[in-house]
């Protein structure tokens, strides 16, 4: 089977330096970060559990189509570059899986170019669970729960 992916149609259009320059911190930019905090606490809320073999991935799929909860979602890695990320989200009213590839430039990823970037895959998580997904065919659905596996 063949992945169909949102925006598949675009021409990547590389991105050049636009020059941001970064003020100097204000003495206090650290003032709330407690550094014995575990970094991947901040991102437990949003965070699929991982799929990453073919069979996983049917299998995840199918749960999703099983539980008919529209926005729950996964990662798993692009089938033709490993390095990439491709979130699958299950939408209701179309009674399908989306599939959406992750982008990065730099320290940054998004879903397709327009869209707003993020430091990181948790952030882009949180976002889209307030915002609507960037779907071409004009459908609206946003994240509601990650898959947790069985």
């Amino acid at each position: 089977m063949e992945d169909r992916y949102e925006h598949e149609d675009e021409e990547e259009v590389p991105v050049e330096d636009s020059g941001i320059t970064r003020t100097p911190p204000e003495g206090n930019s650290f003032s709330k970060k407690n550094f014995n905090e575990n970094p991947e606490s901040e991102s437990d809320d949003v965070m699929p559990a991982d799929v990453s073999e073919d069979v996983d991935v049917e299998k995840a799929e199918g749960c999703l189509r099983s539980s008919q909860v529209d926005g729950k979602y996964f990662l798993r890695p692009s089938k033709q570059d490993k390095d990439r990320k491709v979130l699958v989200v299950y939408d209701s009213a179309g009674q399908k899986c989306r599939k959406f590839k992750m982008y990065g430039l730099g320290s940054q990823v998004f879903l397709h170019k327009g869209e707003p970037t993020f430091l990181c895959i948790a952030d882009l998580l949180r976002h889209y669970r307030c915002n609507d997904l960037p779907i071409s065919d004009g459908g609206v659905i946003r994240l509601t729960e990650p898959y947790q596996g069985h």
